[in-house]
């Protein structure tokens, strides 16, 4: 059983490009986990009915306090590091549990520990799981694209359909002439020749990359 301690707390040295990420091996982080799942909710502006003299009533909205700011931080940095102990317990459906709420908080170091279950976990449902959870991140980091392209090749095929899922979803988000959108697609249509993929990701990646193709090839129609 291969265990992975996660800790939000690590910083990131993110200055290379994506291409030279997607061609050099990623440098883990090291995660720690803290306490139980304790899942509360955050706190509803407070809302004021104000009577104004010959006219109607109308709405405050009451700014949040610093207090109130330093409530939900603490909150949820409670409910991160519940999720962490998760992530590090050697149940597999409690490491999914773990890396769903994780997948809630939108942050690069949620982010990091997602990708390091998707390339190290030895139970395939949770690697299944950090794959498509990773979909939902609005932005990924060039570390985890890099990981999902090494995903491709793992020994389960719905590990590898899901990195694949992820990677188109990428795509579709990027604008065509973008670097990371070039780096990305020039990546898979190496995959789509490689032999050392199974045959049936190579056909998929293949057929993206021919999707792709014609996509660029006839702007009109994007």
């Amino acid at each position: 059983m291969i265990f992975i301690v996660a800790s939000v707390f690590f910083k990131f040295q993110s200055t290379e490009s994506l291409g030279s990420r997607l061609t050099l091996a990623s440098t883990k982080p090291e995660v720690v986990a803290k306490s139980k799942v304790i899942v509360k909710p955050l706190k509803a502006d407070v809302v004021v009915i104000t009577p104004i003299k010959n006219r109607p009533l109308q709405a405050q909205v009451l700014n949040e306090t610093p207090l109130q700011d330093k409530i939900e931080q603490d909150q949820e940095q409670e409910y991160i590091s519940s999720a962490l102990q998760l992530i590090n317990s050697p149940q597999h459906e409690q490491r999914i549990e773990g890396l769903e709420a994780l997948s809630t908080y939108q942050k690069p170091e949620t982010e990091a520990v997602l990708a390091q279950l998707l390339v190290n976990d030895e139970n395939a449902e949770v690697r299944n799981m950090a794959a498509l959870n990773l979909g939902s991140f609005h932005k990924l980091l060039d570390s985890t694209l890099y990981d999902l392209m090494f995903a491709l090749a793992d020994t389960s095929k719905e590990v590898r359909f899901s990195a694949l899922s992820t990677l188109e979803n990428t795509l579709a988000g990027l604008e065509k002439a973008s670097d990371n959108y070039q780096t990305i697609y020039a990546q898979l249509s190496l995959k789509a020749s490689s032999k050392e993929l199974p045959h049936d990701i190579g056909e998929a990646i293949s057929k993206l990359v021919a999707q792709e193709s014609l996509k660029l090839s006839n702007p009109s129609n994007i």
